[in-house]
């Protein structure tokens, strides 16, 4: 676990706060379809959203969508969802066959087509002419992309930090003091879950 209030940290929270200059009024309380929205209705000139939301920004409602680019973070997080069958299922061949069904390559280009990152190589290929987003975002998921480090709790280690760094975004904290506070929560809890 990095240390959180140190300057590396200090630096990096006062150049996301910098970002705030160039963001829209109430930025803040966006979630994904306020961030859709924005972007698609021309309030903002350029916004950061996740693959799986590149289908619904980029249809039909989005104007002047043929003069989009995209690029992609080459410090992206690769973060997708698994899927498992408990050992102990009753209905074990039953779930395995939904699980084949989800996974399969007619599913995968639905999934493309509506929220913008599908999973197979084929996809990719097979549509890249319908969705100008494919190549930067198949290069994204093959090449820049990494997987969070292995991290028991990570979900409750990170919430202080999400917190944090929000309160800082939201002026209701200094980013030193906030790193501080970050850094002993996360130290906090780290010391319970070793008892």
């Amino acid at each position: 676990m990095p240390q959180l209030d140190d300057i590396g940290c200090l630096n990096a929270l006062n150049k996301y706060l910098e970002l705030k200059s160039y963001a829209v009024s109430g930025t803040e309380n966006f979630a994904n379809d306020e961030v859709r929205k924005a972007f698609q209705n021309k309030e903002v000139p350029m916004t950061i959203t996740w693959g799986g939301q590149l289908g619904m920004v980029m249809d039909e409602n989005c104007i002047d969508k043929e003069d989009v680019g995209f690029l992609a973070l080459n410090t992206s997080w690769n973060v997708t969802w698994s899927f498992g069958v408990s050992k102990a299922s009753s209905r074990k061949d039953k779930a395995i066959k939904l699980l084949e069904y989800l996974t399969s390559k007619e599913v995968d280009k639905y999934v493309g087509s509506y929220a913008g990152s599908p999973v197979r190589k084929s996809t990719y290929e097979a549509d890249k002419d319908n969705y100008p987003w494919y190549e930067i975002h198949y290069d994204l998921v093959t090449k820049y992309a990494k997987p969070l480090p292995k991290m028991l709790n990570a979900g409750k280690l990170m919430e202080p930090i999400y917190k944090g760094v929000y309160s800082v975004f939201t002026d209701k904290a200094l980013p030193a003091s906030a790193l501080k506070n970050m850094h002993n929560q996360v130290m906090k809890l780290k010391m319970e879950e070793s008892k």
